[in-house]
């Protein structure tokens, strides 16, 4: 009797060690309102170990400065391990100064507000995994939303300031998603 051999990949990529030193990139999406822009500067990317199968996690290290308009630019760093296939990621999370308000376009309709401001702040360490059920992530940080400014919107299209703060911090987060049971979410303190 013949044993059946599983077929091989007519290719396959392997790339020990590749890197990207001060890279450029504009986001822009027109597709909502007000339009989403993004301005990458200063982009490092380090991948070892990559198959394009993506099966086997690649080491990973990517930093950038993101800016939004007129606002001092942000930076974002991430050291870990990642693939795609599925998709999951884990390892050290910064984000210092973030541009968050550059994305509530993305949700504004849902909102009963307007956010003009708001710079996020992450620092620690965060797992991903896509799996069958859904998402399941891992988050352990300190969190911090700076230079907050909220407007109320009003029917005659008035705009009141609602909140403003300089800065909320929420050291000790711990927050776990995991398909089918309920959202954890700990904080060790706000400040």
């Amino acid at each position: 009797p013949q044993t059946a051999v599983a077929p091989t990949p007519p290719w396959d990529i392997r790339v020990d060690d590749a890197a990207l030193d001060a890279g450029a990139l504009r986001f822009r999406d027109r597709t909502v309102r007000p339009s989403v822009r993004l301005d990458v500067s200063a982009l490092q990317l380090q991948v070892q170990k990559f198959n394009a199968s993506g099966k086997e996690p690649a080491n990973v290290r990517f930093g950038a400065k993101l800016r939004s308009g007129e606002v001092a630019a942000g930076q974002i760093q991430f050291a870990g391990t990642a693939a795609w296939a599925p998709v999951a990621a884990q390892g050290k999370l910064l984000l210092q100064d973030i541009p968050a308000h550059a994305l509530v376009p993305y949700i504004a309709d849902k909102l009963n507000v307007e956010v003009v401001r708001a710079d996020a702040n992450v620092d620690g360490t965060v797992q991903y995994r896509d799996t069958p059920q859904g998402p399941q992530v891992q988050l352990d940080a300190d969190l911090a939303l700076e230079d907050l400014r909220v407007n109320t919107l009003r029917g005659d299209d008035g705009r009141e300031e609602l909140l403003s703060w300089k800065a909320l911090n929420l050291p000790g987060v711990a927050l776990r998603m995991v398909p089918g049971a309920a959202l954890q979410l700990k904080v060790r303190e706000v400040g």
